[in-house]
């Protein structure tokens, strides 16, 4: 999928909500930075760290249904503190 705004070369965080039907076996890539994931049974977060330009994030999932329920791509800090 197209961004709907190119980011420049930077080291970006890639975040994405998923649901699955169980293990599955994929690829999280962006700009041809292609990343072997593992997507586990049910609702998960996976972040990854992206350095370079991004146009364009491609999700591949293999072995069981697959859903991005969010996706988010952008300069990485750290989470605000919450309760413990």
């Amino acid at each position: 999928m197209p961004l709907r705004q190119p980011l420049s070369s930077w080291v970006w965080g890639v975040r994405l909500t998923d649901e699955s039907t169980g293990t599955a076996v994929g690829f999280v890539t962006v700009d041809g930075d292609h990343r072997l994931v593992r997507f586990r049974g049910g609702r998960h977060t996976l972040s990854l760290v992206h350095a370079g330009p991004a146009r364009t994030v491609t999700i591949e999932a293999t072995g069981s249904r697959v859903c991005v329920g969010d996706l988010w791509l952008g300069p990485i800090a750290p989470s605000p503190a919450g309760p413990a």
